[in-house]
């Protein structure tokens, strides 16, 4: 009897089974010291792997996404100021849970960039560049969650219902970014005129 908690596993583990991402090279530290970037969800074996691992996950969101008050569109300073203080309240969160449950255990994680420098980005290209490299940043996030609850790790209760609302809130997210990929046109030198066809190589 097929059961609809076990359909909800089988469309996570599609889910994550389906997600692939692109190593990219470079560890600058943050603030903290803490290096910033993307780490494999393999190596999320416990639930503090995953508390320290996404906490610099998320700050590196958060610094990509202010970039987008510079941005034109009103839509996607929306979509910026939303991941900015939803991300921001999530290492709250994080923080509080490692010092309470991990005090005086290091907090440091070995994790590499997945977004570029957007700084000197504008207009189509600032948008266009941070959802290129949002989108697979949150199939990250989807990833190291559906591993922590898939193979039981979390400790506690709250860990496990904040990863799946990470979950399944990153989710959602990666659609509506597509969708704003789509719809957001490429942008073209400024007086170009363009052919009536291109040929197609």
């Amino acid at each position: 009897m097929v059961t609809v908690a076990s359909v909800g596993i089988t469309v996570a583990a599609a889910i994550e089974d389906r997600i692939s991402l692109v190593q990219q090279p470079h560890a600058p530290a943050d603030s903290d010291g803490q290096s910033m970037g993307w780490v494999d969800d393999k190596a999320v074996n416990s639930e503090f792997d995953y508390l320290t691992q996404m906490i610099s996950h998320d700050r590196e969101a958060v610094t990509a996404a202010t970039q987008l008050r510079r941005s034109s569109a009103p839509k996607m300073r929306r979509l910026g100021e939303e991941i900015v203080a939803t991300q921001t309240a999530e290492i709250a969160t994080m923080k509080a849970w490692l010092a309470k449950w991990y005090p005086g255990r290091s907090t440091r994680v070995g994790y590499q960039p997945m977004m570029r420098d957007l700084s000197k980005l504008s207009g189509d290209t600032l948008d266009r560049t941070f959802l290129k490299g949002m989108i697979p940043h949150h199939k990250a996030a989807v990833m190291m969650s559906q591993r922590l609850i898939r193979h039981g790790y979390p400790r506690h209760k709250g860990v496990a219902v904040f990863a799946r609302k990470v979950r399944d809130a990153k989710h959602a997210e990666i659609s509506q970014m597509q969708r704003q990929l789509a719809a957001e046109p490429k942008e073209r030198p400024t007086g170009m005129i363009m052919p009536a066809t291109r040929a197609v190589a």
